[in-house]
């Protein structure tokens, strides 16, 4: 794979992106992104869409999302250069656009501009950089990816983000995050609210149970009564693990570079109000107060 472009031709174009984009677009003609062919391919890609689409009409906010998810794909790029990671052969073409890179581009940061979760647009963004260098993904997987990135709620992530790690656990300190006092907690003790988010993954495929059979899935349909068949409900929260699509969407938004204390964050939810845990926390306060005085 060769780039014909200069160094100099990639600073005119460099200079074509303008206002919220300005700063990342500058980063791209430096670095490890001139001095190979892979690098000056992904920077022409990323510079030429980013002018296309600042030709557009944005509100303020939608700018500023725009602005970070461009700057998060841009920086996941970066990293995987400094890595010395393959570009993969089949996403990224000679045309001006880059071919149908450009276009996971375009949808990744018109995604991004539409999303009222200013917290979830640097994982958006960095969908693109993922993919750019996973030829494990084909490019229909990606698109419909990038979908569920988009109607997905950032507490979902978290779950994600949670449940990948807890996988990564071992038994005992698995048991512990996700234990209800002295026994493992079931989601039907989590909010309303909760439970709904948790159906809606578990309805996309993304998290499950291992059934019988061995699957990740939806529960059995004699999952501890027939009230709650097919619903993760009654699934104990040490049962329910990431699937395949689960972790790959986890990947390919970097998932990981989610804060653990904000994934952490998440478990007296899913946990939900335990009133012997509710009483020593509420004597043990007063015994404090007690003590002040």
């Amino acid at each position: 794979m060769s780039d014909t472009r200069e160094p100099g031709e990639l600073i005119q174009s460099a200079s074509a992106v303008g206002g919220a984009l300005a700063g990342t677009a500058a980063t791209l003609v430096a670095g490890p992104f001139v001095g190979s062919a892979a690098g000056e391919l992904t920077a022409r890609v990323l510079l030429h869409v980013g002018a296309e689409i600042e030709k557009r009409l944005f509100a303020p906010r939608q700018e500023k999302r725009i602005a970070e998810a461009y700057a998060s794909a841009s920086a996941g790029v970066e990293a995987h250069l400094e890595d010395g990671d393959r570009l993969r052969n089949d996403f990224y073409d000679q045309s001006k656009d880059g071919g149908i890179a450009g276009e996971l581009l375009e949808g990744v940061l018109l995604t991004a501009a539409d999303a009222w979760e200013q917290l979830k647009v640097p994982y958006i963004g960095r969908l693109f950089a993922e993919v750019s260098f996973e030829p494990t993904v084909n490019i229909p997987d990606a698109n419909y990816l990038l979908r569920l990135a988009d109607q997905l709620t950032y507490r979902q992530l978290l779950l994600l983000a949670f449940w990948h790690r807890v996988d990564s656990l071992d038994l005992a300190e698995k048991v512990a995050l996700i234990m209800d006092d002295d026994t493992p907690a079931r989601l039907n003790k989590a909010t309303d609210a909760l439970q709904a988010e948790m159906e809606d993954l578990n309805t996309l495929g993304l998290v499950g149970v291992e059934r019988k059979d061995g699957t990740m899935g939806s529960p059995d349909p004699t999952w501890d009564g027939i009230a709650d068949a097919g619903t993760l409900k009654r699934a104990w929260l040490t049962a329910i693990h990431l699937t395949p699509l689960g972790e790959t969407l986890h990947r390919l938004m970097a998932l990981d570079g989610i804060p653990t204390d904000e994934t952490n964050e998440i478990i007296p939810e899913l946990r939900g109000p335990n009133p012997a845990i509710e009483e020593r926390h509420r004597v043990r306060v007063s015994d404090d107060s007690q003590r002040l005085d």
